[in-house]
């Protein structure tokens, strides 16, 4: 950033304190210009950052409805397998019913 040239006036009475303040407020002047690039540069930075955090955000949405639909699923599929738990045969009970039905078929002949 090119500095900006200012006329030094002398005066009687503080002209030296004039100048000094002049080159003082130069100074600020250009450290603010660095500041506000820099501070620009971090807004930018920011912008890129929230826009990626957007895509992630919706990238975790899609993935937490497919986890509900996991969840959905897997707790039919337990209520299910409950079920046929409940009315699964035993291999004991089947011994027994293989055994009647052997005894049945004796008496009928």
């Amino acid at each position: 950033m090119p500095k900006k040239k200012v006329k030094k006036t002398v005066t009687k009475s503080g002209g030296k304190n004039r100048d000094q303040y002049t080159m003082v407020l130069e100074d600020l002047r250009d450290q603010f210009g660095v500041f506000d690039e820099g501070l620009s540069l971090v807004s930018d930075k920011l912008d890129e950052h929230t826009k990626i955090l957007g895509e992630h955000t919706k990238i975790l949405d899609r993935l937490d409805a497919r986890v509900f639909k996991l969840e959905t699923d897997m707790a039919f599929v337990k209520e299910e397998l409950a079920m046929i738990r409940h009315n699964m045969v035993t291999r004991e009970e089947l011994r027994l019913l293989e055994a009647r039905v052997t005894r049945l078929e004796r008496q009928s002949r």
